[in-house]
């Protein structure tokens, strides 16, 4: 059905509109290819057809930083390369080639049809990948008096409507010299004649769309001018409703085509998203810093701060003014989105330390992921203040399963950063000056959320974590509790009895009895079968976590070292190094009856002790020099280099 004829300008929004909507969550990057009109040679289109593409090319420069528009110029010289049609319809095949060349994602194009009243037009949205059209879109225009004069045969003679002759374009005068001055703006002299002759007009009314022109000549040709700049933000004070007036979109066109801005645009643009509806679409330009230094990070810190203040006040939106906390995480979210570096992030931090205890809702989930992220790629001093952040927001929030999965993650980030093995192991939490931080912050609430926590890996690590720190809660056992799940029946049970106990260190040698008598009951030349080979290679790390100064224990771990399974020679040999001295004299001892293998793990084990075994490089030399097989000389000569080489901390 077609539609009812309406003004120009309402269907050029149109128009506008659908193509901000091909694209909702990026920005599309689009080119327009020249109407052509399917009756021209009948009714004799003599500028209808260019008055039409400036029309639309100025109405999407216009309609806000979601779409940018691709430079005419630039596309005549891939259609003249190309040997492809400067206007019309497109089919697929030249959408494609076109997209090959140009850096677009879809080309606009279409015709127009004069009919006796008004103007038919019709667009496609072609995607330049596929080929396919995305959108089209069908309006009709009043055919007014202006309009027909754009056509040959109605430039003299009644118009189609029977209406009086026209009376003349007011602005037409206005129109002509900026016209003839926007031929050539080839030097900054030549900008300046336009611009003064332009500045003459004020920015409102009928003849004020005149700027909608230039601004987007300038901003098509790169061209800048200062005092063009400042009469544009002038005129911003006396938009009262930015959402609704065309000119807002026009000036943060141009503004937005500069590196930076000055003090007075900044404030003038914060104006403009104090009294809108979407305060939202003006963060990316407000935040904007391409100088990337510490004088201009100083400066968006700053600015962050008054946007706050503002927000605090409630002075920022309508009807309903944002939130500080709201405003906040908009403001790091956009910086994150933009690709800023660890310095680019610090203004927001610096920002947050002034202004976070009103910043969002306790627990607030969006706001605690910003922060991690703020965390996870900062170093140094904003590293250990973002960690106290998050800290203090993660024991104010109440538990949630949002605020477990956050805590989750934060914890397995530091386990990453401390070196944990990934494969689950029985060896004592290493604990890190950031652990400790984060146990004195928010200890307690990561044992509350522990209910919350579905992953039982994850579940296992943070008990660890709350064992290591004293930290008691209803999900987290007591040692005493551990001791009897050893002598479960499901083996698992046992191992996490063990990975849990494993994390008090030292503390847990009231279990070396236990362990002591499940190893006894293990047969040490075969083996245990399925899964009690596990458990076994659990007990053995056991032994090293609690540095167990029993000697039947100690032993079994050397008895081990002669095994042929690597699960079990390489937890005793672990266990050994970190007992470290008082395991020496059994391994001498050992030395002599055992194969050749086995000489080179007791090897193996003495390089892992490190300086604990300084003084049994002499022995160690007389081995080597005695040793009669390649292999063990070998690893005996690696043994007394690990030993002599000190060891970075």
């Amino acid at each position: 059905m077609a539609t009812a004829p309406q003004p120009m300008a309402t269907a050029l929004k149109s128009i506008s509109d659908r193509a901000r909507r091909i694209s909702p969550d990026k920005k599309v990057r689009l080119a327009v290819v020249p109407l052509k009109g399917t009756e021209s040679q009948r009714f004799g289109d003599k500028g209808f057809g260019v008055y039409l593409t400036e029309q639309l090319s100025t109405a999407l420069s216009s309609a806000g930083p979601a779409i940018r528009l691709f430079e005419r110029s630039r596309l005549d010289v891939v259609l003249k390369e190309q040997a492809l049609s400067s206007s019309g319809l497109m089919d697929e095949s030249e959408a494609r080639k076109i997209g090959e060349l140009a850096p677009i994602d879809y080309l606009l194009t279409g015709t127009f049809t004069r009919l006796d009243r008004s103007i038919a037009i019709q667009v496609r949205y072609l995607d330049v990948v596929s080929g396919e059209v995305v959108a089209s879109l069908s309006e009709s225009v009043d055919l007014t008096p202006d309009l027909a004069g754009l056509f040959e045969d109605l430039q003299a003679g009644p118009t189609p409507a029977t209406e009086p002759k026209p009376t003349a374009n007011p602005c037409e005068p206005k129109w002509i010299p900026i016209r003839n001055l926007m031929e050539d703006i080839g030097t900054q002299e030549k900008v300046e004649g336009l611009v003064k002759e332009a500045t003459a007009i004020p920015f409102e009314g009928a003849c004020g769309k005149i700027h909608d022109h230039v601004v987007w000549h300038l901003v098509r040709y790169k061209q800048h001018s200062a005092s063009y700049r400042q009469f544009l933000v002038g005129v911003i004070p006396g938009i009262q409703n930015p959402d609704e007036d065309d000119r807002t979109g026009a000036i943060l066109s141009y503004l937005e085509a500069e590196p930076s801005l000055e003090e007075g645009e900044w404030r003038a643009i914060q104006g403009l998203m104090a009294r809108s509806r979407r305060p939202w679409g003006y963060l990316d330009l407000l935040l904007r810093d391409r100088e990337n230094s510490d004088a201009s990070r100083q400066r968006q810190m700053v600015r962050i701060g008054l946007l706050l203040k503002e927000a605090q006040a409630g002075r920022i939106g309508r009807p309903v003014p944002v939130e500080a906390g709201k405003l906040f995480t908009q403001i790091l979210g956009r910086l994150r989105s933009s690709g800023a570096k660890t310095p680019d992030l610090r203004a927001a931090v610096l920002c947050y330390g002034r202004f976070g205890a009103s910043c969002g809702v306790d627990g607030d989930k969006e706001l605690l992921s910003l922060l991690s992220h703020l965390f996870t790629h900062s170093t140094g001093a904003p590293r250990a203040q973002a960690l106290t952040w998050l800290g203090q927001r993660v024991a104010a929030a109440e538990p949630s399963r949002d605020l477990a999965e956050q805590v989750v993650r934060l914890y397995e980030g530091l386990l990453k950063d401390s070196g944990k093995n990934k494969a689950p192991s029985v060896r004592e939490l290493r604990r890190t000056p950031e652990m400790d931080r984060l146990a004195s912050l928010c200890g307690q609430r990561m044992a509350d959320v522990l209910p919350q926590v579905i992953n039982r890996e994850s579940r296992i690590e943070l008990k660890r974590f709350c064992l290591a720190y004293g930290i008691s809660g209803s999900e987290v056992p007591s040692p005493e509790e551990l001791l009897k799940q050893l002598d479960a029946e499901p083996v698992h049970e046992r191992q996490e009895a063990l990975r849990m106990l494993a994390a008090l260190g030292e503390r847990a040698k009231a279990a070396e009895p236990r362990v002591l008598k499940l190893l006894r009951r293990a047969d040490v030349l075969s083996g245990w079968g399925g899964q009690m080979r596990y458990l076994q290679r659990d007990l053995l790390d056991f032994a090293g976590v609690i540095r167990t100064n029993n000697p039947e224990l100690q032993r079994i771990l050397v008895q081990h070292l002669t095994s042929l399974e690597p699960l079990f020679y390489e937890a005793a040999m672990q266990s050994l190094a970190r007992i470290g001295a008082p395991t020496i004299p059994l391994l001498k001892e050992s030395y002599g009856p055992v194969e050749q293998y086995p000489k080179q793990l007791i090897a193996r084990t003495f390089g892992l002790m490190g300086g604990q075994a300084r003084a049994q490089t002499p022995w160690l030399r007389s081995m080597m020099g005695s040793a009669p097989n390649v292999h063990v000389r070998n690893a005996l000569e690696d043994a007394i280099e690990a030993i002599e080489t000190p060891q970075s901390k």
